[in-house]
C-alpha cells in the first residue's frame, strides 16, 4: 500500500503475469463493435448506407436529402451537424424510445465523483465500487428533480413526436445502459445508420 500501486494477477492462455501498476484503466468497449444491420434491397439503393461511425461531415452531403436511423447521442449529432451546414433535408427515424438528458446534468453528476483539482483515482474507485442495484437506487431518487430540470427539453421532444424512456423503474439514463445494453441513451453511441439520397 506504501508504494501506491495495484497488483494484477494475469492469466493469458495458461502463462500467469503480475503487474504493478499505478493506474487501472477499464476499457472494456462496453457498447461494442459497430453494428450495421443487413437490410434486404440494399444493393437496389443508390445512395450511400453506412455507420455513423464513418460519418466524415457534411461537407459531400450539401443540398441532398438525408436520412439518420437512430435517436442516440451520436445519431443526434451528426443531425445536428448536417441541419447547420446546408444539407437539403434531415429526416431522423427513432427506432425506439430514448432517455435524453442535458450535458450540464451529467456533468453535475460526475463532478460528484471527479471534482476538479481532486485525485482522479479516488472518483474512479468511488465509481467502479458503486453496487449498481445502489446506483440505480439513487437515480431512481432523483426522478423527480431530473424531470423537472429537463421539462422544457422534454416537453419540446414530446410536441415533435419524440419517445422519451426514463426507466420503468425511474431510474433514468445512467442506467438504461446497463439494463439494456446501451438502446437508445444521449450522450452514449450506439447503432446509427446513415443513408443519402440523391
Amino acid at each position: 500500500m506504501a508504494e501506491k500501486r495495484w497488483t494484477v494477477q494475469i492469466n493469458r492462455d495458461g502463462k500467469h503475469f503480475t503487474l504493478r501498476p499505478f493506474h487501472i484503466v477499464i476499457a472494456t468497449s462496453y457498447l461494442g463493435r459497430p453494428l450495421l444491420p443487413t437490410l434486404p434491397e440494399r444493393d437496389q439503393f443508390i445512395g450511400e448506407v453506412f455507420h455513423g461511425t464513418d460519418f466524415k461531415g457534411p461537407s459531400q452531403y450539401v443540398g441532398k436529402k438525408v436520412v439518420v436511423v437512430g435517436a442516440s447521442q451520436t445519431a443526434a449529432d451528426i443531425c445536428q451537424d448536417l441541419a447547420l451546414n446546408g444539407v437539403g433535408s434531415v429526416t431522423m427515424i427513432q427506432r425506439s424510445s430514448t432517455s435524453v438528458v442535458t450535458i450540464d446534468w451529467v456533468r453535475t453528476l460526475l463532478d460528484i465523483l471527479w471534482p476538479a483539482n481532486k485525485d482522479p483515482s479516488i472518483g474512479d474507485f468511488r465509481a467502479a465500487a458503486m453496487p449498481l442495484l445502489l446506483l440505480k437506487q439513487i437515480h431512481v431518487s432523483m426522478k423527480e428533480k431530473r424531470l423537472a430540470y429537463h421539462k422544457e427539453v422534454h416537453e419540446g421532444l414530446m410536441n415533435a413526436g419524440f419517445k422519451l424512456n426514463e426507466d420503468p423503474d425511474g431510474a433514468g439514463q445512467g442506467i438504461l445502459l446497463f439494463q439494456r445494453g446501451g438502446g437508445e441513451l444521449t450522450l452514449l453511441p450506439h447503432i446509427c445508420l446513415f443513408f443519402t439520397c440523391f
